[in-house]
Protein backbone atom coordinates (compact mmCIF):
# COMPACT_ATOMS: atom_id res chain seq x y z
CA UNK A 1 0.00 0.00 0.00
CA UNK A 2 1.81 3.08 -0.99
CA UNK A 3 1.23 6.17 1.18
CA UNK A 4 1.67 10.41 -0.11
CA UNK A 5 5.27 9.64 0.33
CA UNK A 6 8.34 7.53 1.12
CA UNK A 7 11.04 6.85 3.22
CA UNK A 8 14.43 5.76 1.57
CA UNK A 9 18.32 5.08 2.87
CA UNK A 10 17.62 3.27 6.20
CA UNK A 11 21.11 3.04 8.74
CA UNK A 12 21.34 2.48 12.15
CA UNK A 13 22.41 4.18 15.00
CA UNK A 14 19.99 5.19 17.73
CA UNK A 15 18.61 8.65 18.24
CA UNK A 16 15.44 9.85 19.86
CA UNK A 17 13.23 12.35 18.03
CA UNK A 18 11.01 14.34 20.38
CA UNK A 19 12.02 17.96 19.15
CA UNK A 20 10.36 17.29 15.44
CA UNK A 21 9.47 20.74 14.53
CA UNK A 22 8.99 20.42 10.96
CA UNK A 23 5.81 21.66 8.89
CA UNK A 24 3.14 19.12 8.81
CA UNK A 25 -0.01 19.73 7.42
CA UNK A 26 -2.67 21.53 9.50
CA UNK A 27 -5.90 22.54 9.46
CA UNK A 28 -6.22 26.33 8.55
CA UNK A 29 -7.09 28.02 11.79
CA UNK A 30 -8.64 30.95 10.01
CA UNK A 31 -10.03 32.41 6.67
CA UNK A 32 -7.25 33.41 3.97
CA UNK A 33 -9.06 36.96 4.31
CA UNK A 34 -8.44 36.68 7.97
CA UNK A 35 -4.83 35.09 7.61
CA UNK A 36 -3.67 38.85 5.47
CA UNK A 37 -5.58 40.49 8.05
CA UNK A 38 -3.25 39.16 11.10
CA UNK A 39 -0.10 39.52 8.76
CA UNK A 40 -1.08 42.93 8.03
CA UNK A 41 -1.52 43.94 11.49
CA UNK A 42 1.24 41.83 12.73
CA UNK A 43 3.40 44.28 10.16
CA UNK A 44 1.60 47.37 11.10
CA UNK A 45 2.43 46.78 14.35
CA UNK A 46 6.14 46.08 14.35
CA UNK A 47 6.64 48.55 11.79
CA UNK A 48 5.12 51.28 14.18
CA UNK A 49 8.22 49.97 16.43
CA UNK A 50 11.11 50.14 13.80
CA UNK A 51 11.41 46.65 13.56
CA UNK A 52 11.40 44.39 10.49
CA UNK A 53 10.44 40.88 10.97
CA UNK A 54 11.31 40.04 13.80
CA UNK A 55 11.81 36.46 14.07
CA UNK A 56 10.37 36.32 17.43
CA UNK A 57 7.12 33.86 18.27
CA UNK A 58 4.34 36.01 17.06
CA UNK A 59 5.81 36.43 13.70
CA UNK A 60 7.01 32.94 13.79
CA UNK A 61 4.01 31.49 14.97
CA UNK A 62 1.82 32.96 12.69
CA UNK A 63 4.37 32.44 9.52
CA UNK A 64 4.23 28.49 10.95
CA UNK A 65 0.32 28.23 10.96
CA UNK A 66 -0.25 30.26 7.48
CA UNK A 67 2.37 27.55 5.56
CA UNK A 68 1.09 25.03 7.24
CA UNK A 69 -1.84 24.73 5.72
CA UNK A 70 0.11 23.97 2.21
CA UNK A 71 2.32 21.47 3.88
CA UNK A 72 2.51 17.66 3.63
CA UNK A 73 1.85 15.72 6.45
CA UNK A 74 5.09 14.76 7.28
CA UNK A 75 4.25 13.55 10.72
CA UNK A 76 1.49 10.81 9.42
CA UNK A 77 4.61 9.99 6.87
CA UNK A 78 7.40 9.23 9.47
CA UNK A 79 4.69 7.24 11.61
CA UNK A 80 3.91 5.38 8.58
CA UNK A 81 7.36 4.48 8.19
CA UNK A 82 7.53 3.53 11.63
CA UNK A 83 4.52 1.36 11.98
CA UNK A 84 6.24 -0.88 8.78
CA UNK A 85 9.46 -0.98 10.17
CA UNK A 86 7.86 -2.14 13.50
CA UNK A 87 11.27 -0.81 15.01
CA UNK A 88 10.45 1.82 17.09
CA UNK A 89 7.82 4.76 18.36
CA UNK A 90 7.87 8.53 16.61
CA UNK A 91 9.50 9.53 19.77
CA UNK A 92 12.39 6.99 19.77
CA UNK A 93 13.32 6.40 16.33
CA UNK A 94 15.44 2.95 16.96
CA UNK A 95 18.65 2.29 15.47
CA UNK A 96 17.86 4.72 12.27
CA UNK A 97 20.25 7.08 11.34
CA UNK A 98 19.56 8.50 8.15
CA UNK A 99 16.00 8.84 6.20
CA UNK A 100 14.88 11.27 3.99
CA UNK A 101 11.06 11.98 3.32
CA UNK A 102 10.12 11.90 -0.42
CA UNK A 103 6.69 13.52 -1.49
CA UNK A 104 4.41 11.26 -4.61
CA UNK A 105 6.42 12.91 -7.26
CA UNK A 106 9.78 12.02 -5.55
CA UNK A 107 11.21 15.32 -4.11
CA UNK A 108 12.67 15.60 -0.68
CA UNK A 109 10.57 17.16 1.25
CA UNK A 110 12.47 16.05 5.04
CA UNK A 111 15.66 14.27 5.95
CA UNK A 112 16.09 12.64 9.51
CA UNK A 113 20.24 12.38 10.71
CA UNK A 114 21.61 11.37 13.32
CA UNK A 115 23.78 14.24 14.30
CA UNK A 116 20.88 16.59 13.63
CA UNK A 117 17.36 15.28 13.84
CA UNK A 118 14.38 15.98 11.62
CA UNK A 119 14.99 19.01 9.33
CA UNK A 120 12.40 20.00 6.71
CA UNK A 121 12.81 20.76 2.78
CA UNK A 122 10.29 23.22 1.74
CA UNK A 123 7.64 22.13 -0.65
CA UNK A 124 7.06 23.96 -3.90
CA UNK A 125 3.60 24.83 -2.03
CA UNK A 126 4.94 25.70 1.10
CA UNK A 127 7.33 27.90 -0.45
CA UNK A 128 5.05 29.74 -2.47
CA UNK A 129 2.35 30.11 0.86
CA UNK A 130 5.91 31.84 2.35
CA UNK A 131 6.66 34.24 -0.60
CA UNK A 132 3.23 35.36 -0.20
CA UNK A 133 2.76 35.50 3.60
CA UNK A 134 6.31 37.97 2.69
CA UNK A 135 4.79 40.01 0.23
CA UNK A 136 1.86 40.50 2.75
CA UNK A 137 3.48 41.69 4.96
CA UNK A 138 6.33 43.63 3.29
CA UNK A 139 3.34 45.42 1.60
CA UNK A 140 1.82 46.68 4.66
CA UNK A 141 5.08 46.97 6.82
CA UNK A 142 6.33 49.07 3.58
CA UNK A 143 2.74 51.41 4.03
CA UNK A 144 2.77 52.07 7.78
CA UNK A 145 6.88 52.81 7.97
CA UNK A 146 6.15 55.82 5.39
CA UNK A 147 2.86 56.76 6.42
CA UNK A 148 5.22 57.63 9.71
CA UNK A 149 7.25 59.99 7.41
CA UNK A 150 9.93 57.24 6.82
CA UNK A 151 11.41 57.20 3.32
CA UNK A 152 13.32 53.58 3.71
CA UNK A 153 11.50 50.49 2.30
CA UNK A 154 11.64 47.50 3.85
CA UNK A 155 14.47 45.90 2.13
CA UNK A 156 16.42 48.49 3.61
CA UNK A 157 14.86 48.33 7.37
CA UNK A 158 16.89 44.96 8.18
CA UNK A 159 20.37 43.62 6.74
CA UNK A 160 19.08 40.08 6.29
CA UNK A 161 16.29 40.95 3.92
CA UNK A 162 15.48 41.97 0.46
CA UNK A 163 12.92 42.67 -1.99
CA UNK A 164 12.54 41.49 -5.43
CA UNK A 165 9.95 41.74 -8.38
CA UNK A 166 10.45 39.10 -11.03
Amino acid sequence: MKKEGEIIMLHSINHSITNFTGYTKTSPKMSESAYEKAIQNLAAKEATKGVFHSGKSEYMSLLKDYVSVASPDRRSLINYLLRNLRCCSFDDFGNIDYAELKDENGKTIGIYSQTYGWSIVGSSAENARESHFCAIYNEAWNATYNNKGNTSSASSASNSSFEATV
